[in-house]
């Protein structure tokens, strides 16, 4: 079956991977997102949706990363907020020094992740052992935010502009995945703060132009049906 893709703004804002995070199963969202948001997540991408806060905000996306194994969050997150993610049946983890907002500064698949040489061995050995992935530190100049900027697939990677063609081929013969850089939101190198994506489809960001997207689903769903 195709992937479904599809526009949208979130809090009218295009930054829908600032606001949600999701997997196969499961789409996180903000406590305050609409009944149409929710909608719109269940049917392209095939999931049941969450409402909460992280760490008493809406930027659900940016403060947490999860795939079908687990779900890591910043060591900040409320017990309330704790029993919903220990609700949604996935291994769950607590970036407790360093860079924490764990959707800005993890990258990763069911296997295999990038994070920043920023974050801690601490965080480091937590994510893989909650997400069960190996991962790769890897230095980019000015690209703390890895997470933000890029978003990963089982099929692929849309990474930002700004790195290197060496730095590519690293990333790419350790991921054993296609790298291409891309842009969303009609020409931001954030690509993981407008879209995300799961084995089923992808939800990004609204200013997303029409060649933007057709890179997306080249990459990201670039296996044969």
């Amino acid at each position: 079956m195709a992937p479904k893709l599809e526009r949208i703004e979130i809090d009218h804002s295009p930054w829908v991977g600032v606001f949600s995070s999701v997997n196969d199963e499961i789409a996180l969202l903000p406590a305050n997102a609409s009944s149409r948001i929710c909608r719109i997540y269940e049917e392209v991408l095939d999931v049941e949706t969450k409402k909460t806060t992280i760490c008493s905000t809406s930027i659900v996306g940016s403060l947490t990363v999860m795939n079908s194994k687990g779900i890591v969050a910043p060591i900040f997150t409320s017990s309330d907020e704790k029993k919903i993610l220990g609700s949604l049946g996935l291994n769950v983890g607590y970036i407790r020094g360093g860079p924490n907002a764990a959707g800005n500064i993890v990258l990763a698949t069911d296997d295999r992740g990038l994070v920043p040489s920023t974050i801690t061995d601490e965080a480091k050995e937590m994510i893989q052992d909650v997400m069960d992935v190996e991962l790769l530190v890897v230095s980019i100049p000015n690209m703390e935010v890895l997470g933000s900027a890029g978003v990963i697939s089982s099929e692929g990677l849309i990474i930002s502009p700004k790195v290197m063609d060496s730095e590519l081929e690293t990333i790419e013969d350790f991921l054993r995945l296609k790298v291409e850089l891309g842009t969303v939101n009609g020409g931001s190198e954030y690509i993981g703060a407008g879209t995300v994506v799961n084995s089923k489809g992808a939800v990004i960001g609204k200013a997303t132009t029409g060649m933007e997207m057709g890179r997306l689903e080249e990459v990201l769903f670039s296996r044969d049906d």
